[in-house]
Formats: structure tokens, sequence, C-alpha cells
């Protein structure tokens, strides 16, 4: 005989399978999630394939702050910016003749080197060496002064008429006046830039790769510095343009127009 059907079997045994499969669905929704999840963050962290975006103020921030490095290269050496500041400090002997002075700043960086001149000209009239300056022809001298090298070339050393080395000037005869400090563009430093390749300047400024940059003083080619050529016709370029001062070593100054070209 046929053994009846148990329907209260039957049903623990369809609720025990939907059971299962609810929690198989629940497994399946998780897992998804998870790995959606997954995925978002690579996109957010890697940006695989995505062209970062710079704007043009970064850009431009970064060109300006390094032209205004006045620092060198820990490395090689090499000037990171094309600005300088040159100094000026005043003189005053009681005589003409030749003197011979004591000078205390010597060791000091700002007096890096100097360059002893009359006011209102360019011509040497002294000379530093050591703890000594000396000079002639003149009651007042403008020492010009820097932390950097620059060309200028000062007079040999001068002597007393019959030829004989002059004693040291005694305080009370001589007296060194108030610095002043001029600051400016260098033309020695755009060439260094320049020397130094657009690649590599891009890697020392940390301009990103994928832009390009390009620096005009005065609109001359010589004082070009970044990208070489004219920028490209099909992309959008952008400028900044300001007014300074070109500052020579012999302290005079010209205006110049600067232009960052950033793209």
């Amino acid at each position: 005989m046929a053994i009846p059907p148990n329907y209260k079997w039957l049903g623990i045994l369809a609720k025990y399978v939907m059971m299962n499969k609810k929690g198989d669905h629940i497994d399946w929704i998780i897992s998804i999630g998870i790995f959606l999840v997954f995925l978002m963050t690579i996109f957010v962290i890697l940006k695989p394939g995505i062209i970062p975006e710079y704007k043009n103020d970064l850009l431009f921030s970064i060109v300006e702050e390094n032209l205004k490095n006045e620092g060198r290269d820990l490395i090689t050496n090499d000037y990171l910016g094309i600005y300088w500041t040159l100094y000026k400090t005043p003189l005053f002997v009681n005589t003409e003749e030749c003197v011979k002075i004591d000078f205390p700043f010597s060791g000091n960086e700002k007096f890096n080197k100097v360059y002893v001149k009359k006011p209102d000209t360019i011509s040497p009239a002294g000379s530093v060496s050591g703890n000594l300056l000396r000079a002639s022809e003149s009651k007042k001298y403008d020492l010009l002064h820097s932390k950097e090298s620059f060309s200028l070339v000062s007079t040999q050393p001068c002597t007393k008429p019959d030829g004989s080395d002059p004693d040291i000037l005694d305080e009370g005869d001589y007296t060194y006046g108030t610095t002043e400090s001029f600051n400016g563009i260098s033309l020695t430093k755009i060439n260094n830039l320049r020397s130094q390749g657009y690649t590599n300047l891009k890697t020392k400024w940390n301009y990103p790769a994928i832009k390009e940059f390009k620096i005009n003083v005065g609109n001359t080619p010589t004082d070009v510095v970044g990208f070489s050529g004219d920028p490209p016709i099909d992309v959008p370029v952008y400028t900044k343009s300001w007014s300074d001062w070109v500052l020579y070593e012999d302290g005079s100054r010209m205006s110049k127009t600067v232009t960052i070209m950033v793209w």
C-alpha cells in the first residue's frame, strides 16, 4: 500500500530550500558589492588612463616661484632662478690719496664679491683683499657686493705717490655708510638656466611632465627659457606678464617685460 504524502514534511523541506536560496542571493549581492567597491577604489586612487588636470594658476605659480628662487642646486650648484640681489655700501674717507682701510666684512656672505668704484661711474677705483681695502682718487666710494660672483674686475692695489705702501687709516678718518639692496633679473642666470636644458629644468622645478612652459624676458630671443620654438596652434595657451628690472653688475637697471606662457 502506498505511503500517503506527508504534507508537513514537504512544507518543512520547501521552507528549507527557500531559505537556502535567499541565503545564496544575499551572498551574491554582498560579493558584487565588495567587487564594485574595489573597482571604485582603483579608479579613485590609481585613476587608470585618466590624465590629471592642472589649473593654470598652479602652473603659473610653479614657474614664478622658481624664477624668483635665488638659491642654487645643492648637487650641481646651478642657479634655480633668474633673480639676484646686489648691495651697495658707501665709503667716506678724508683724503683722495691712496688709502688702506680695515675691511670688517670679510667672511660675510653678502660680500662674497666686492667691486669698488667712484659714485656715478662704473670705473674701478680700488680693490679688496682679505681684511683690507685699498682705494684712491676720491673721498667717496661705492662698494658693490653680492652673494653671487660677477665679472667686474677691480683695479690693482694702489700706492702712495712715492711708490710706498700707505699706512692703514685710523677709524676716525673713514666711515662706512648704510647698505642698500637692489633686486632684479640677472642675464647671467638666464643663460645658466638655458644651459641646464628644458627637461632637466622641468624636473628641478617639479613642473608637470605633460605640460609645457616658456619664459621670455623683454621679447629677446637670447633671453628665452623653457620650450623651444612657438607653442602649438591647436591647444589653448595662457599668458601672464609683468614689468620688472634687469639688474646689471654695475648697479644700473633696465625695465623689461617678463612673459610666462603655459599650456
